[in-house]
């Protein structure tokens, strides 16, 4: 099987079993982001943990390290057609495609830091190391940040969401068998 099809494969089923969970995780992310009081204390155990406790923790990293492979294999495979632009022309399902490549490369640096910053989080501990720790912290939850900032990483975040819907749309194809 030639490299391309198998990070293809791999690339849409790792999508397929992940993007819902990588779609909360944005969204509540970006809610996170501007949130304060009362819904940051709503949204928070949603964003960690699908607010079910330890096994909902256990699958958001797990689709947190799948997006981290996601995003490798998406711009290996964006890399042949290196779309650039959304076009309306050709068709919705075109433009679905366009949408989810562009949106993965635009939010590409951002996304794999708030991917791997929530990795992180799990491991560099308070203890272990809290200089790098409230650093860790800090990129991935924009504390302190400006507005400027905080609404880039809150559009990178809400990125989850629109490659999760426009993946999913460009796997689902009717009649198919």
């Amino acid at each position: 099987m030639p490299l391309r099809q198998l990070v293809l494969i791999t690339h849409r089923w790792l999508g397929l079993s992940t993007g819902l969970i990588l779609a909360i995780a944005g969204a509540t992310g970006t809610v996170l982001v501007f949130a304060t009081g009362r819904l940051r204390g709503l949204t928070g155990p949603v964003h960690e943990a699908l607010a079910v406790g330890r096994i909902g923790a256990m699958v958001v990293l797990a689709a947190t390290a799948a997006a981290v492979l996601l995003e490798a294999g998406g711009v290996y495979l964006w890399w042949r057609r290196k779309v650039f632009t959304v076009e309306t022309r050709f068709g919705w399902r075109r433009m679905v495609n366009d949408l989810h490549h562009l949106t993965g490369l635009a939010g590409l640096l951002l996304m794999l830091m708030l991917a791997v910053t929530a990795l992180l989080m799990r491991v560099v501990t308070p203890e272990s190391n809290p200089w790098l720790r409230d650093v860790i912290v800090d990129l991935h939850t924009t504390r302190d940040y400006g507005w400027a900032l905080k609404t880039l990483i809150g559009l990178a975040s809400l990125g989850f969401v629109v490659q999760g819907v426009t993946g999913v749309v460009m796997w689902w194809k009717p009649g198919r068998r």
